[in-house]
């Protein structure tokens, strides 16, 4: 476990945060709370540590009601990456939720959207780990989904995509009859997959090409 001394160390950035939240979200408060989650992932198991990382990506989390908070989160060095490997490693759900909404965001920003894919070669494939992962968690899948909509969104992108194989959850929820918001996200991706071509072939051996004629 972590001694008194560390768990200060890991916590300053809330401390940061609640200090100085009033007077708005600045790059100060983000700079803290990554550098803390830094200093936990870099010295201690996630398992170990989850309720600090929870309190932490909760207030980053909060900090992205603030328009800027993504640009400011690309020019921090190995946050984004740092991001991706929550994503990827931790098996709290709510930690894993609040990252994929903090880098929906982030990839939903014209401005930001290049860096975010440069940083985190690995970020596509921990987010469609995740839904594999998740199960029927229909609040993560949701989540998922909607990170997964906004990454698939440039046509360059989907050359990361080397195994058609992995939108093979997305076409059964896809193919599913009840309507959702789920639903909606995920046919949203396979229209962005379909734009490449090796994935639109995929998409149509799976019979899903009457979804994108769907009202």
């Amino acid at each position: 476990g972590m001694s008194a001394e560390d768990r200060s160390q890991a916590l300053s950035g809330i401390g940061t945060f609640m200090s100085n939240v009033e007077s708005g979200i600045s790059l100060e408060i983000i700079k803290e709370i990554i550098k803390s989650i830094d200093y936990i992932v870099t010295n201690y198991s996630i398992e170990e540590c989850k309720e600090e990382l929870k309190l932490l990506i909760r207030c980053l989390t909060y900090c992205f009601q603030n328009n800027k908070a993504g640009e400011m989160l690309v020019d921090m060095p190995n946050a984004v990456p740092t991001a991706a490997a929550l994503i990827e490693t931790t098996r709290e759900k709510e930690v894993a939720i609040n990252t994929v909404k903090i880098l929906k965001i982030c990839l939903r920003s014209e401005s930001v959207y290049d860096k975010v894919v440069q940083q985190a070669p690995k970020l596509l494939k921990a987010l469609f780990n995740l839904i594999n992962k998740a199960g029927c968690e229909k609040t993560t899948i949701e989540e998922t989904m909607a990170a997964l909509r906004n990454y698939t969104r440039k046509s360059y992108v989907l050359e990361f995509i080397e195994d058609p194989k992995v939108l093979e959850p997305l076409c059964e929820i896809a193919s599913a009859k009840d309507k959702s918001k789920c639903k909606d996200h995920c046919i949203s991706v396979l229209k962005n997959c379909a734009r490449n071509s090796k994935l639109l072939e995929y998409i149509k051996k799976k019979g899903i090409t009457e979804v994108f004629s769907s009202p």
